[in-house]
């Protein structure tokens, strides 16, 4: 997930790491993880129980943001700019790339290594994104 803004970024990683993703937030300062995947806890000396998070974790991560292109099936680029460009000789050979900025964050050659690129996404896919944000928020004060 390239942009981290309140509106798109931040809440899109969010579910996607609250349904077991491993998401790599991306913004112009950090880099960070988000994820909801397992810890190992000991019961005992011999045996390891392996445990989902309740909600997603979110730690700072050293990679670099072409390390990240390099792990990801699925890229989502948010950057509301029109010179930002994603490099396509970083991107994963058969990754998926979704641009859900107003101006396109993908090279033009994109689909070269994309086995899907969504170069804009509809009024109602926003709309979508919108009610996400809100059942997100409904969740996080139910549960506190």
């Amino acid at each position: 997930m390239i942009g981290r803004s309140e509106v798109v970024g931040r809440p899109l990683a969010a579910l996607l790491s609250n349904d077991g993703a491993r998401v790599f937030s991306v913004d112009i300062d950090s880099i960070q993880e988000y994820t909801k995947r397992p810890r190992v806890e000991r019961s005992t000396e011999s045996e390891a129980i392996r445990r989902y998070h309740a909600r997603h974790v979110v730690r700072p991560s050293n990679l670099t943001l072409q390390e990240c292109l390099a792990l990801s099936d699925v890229v989502v680029s948010a950057v509301p700019s029109a010179t930002y460009k994603v490099k396509t000789e970083w991107l994963k050979d058969g990754c998926v790339c979704l641009n859900v900025a107003a101006d396109k964050n993908f090279e033009k050659d994109v689909r070269e290594k994309a086995s899907l690129y969504i170069p804009a996404v509809g009024k109602v896919t926003i709309l979508m994104l919108l009610r996400n944000l809100l059942r997100l928020q409904q969740y996080t004060q139910a549960s506190s």
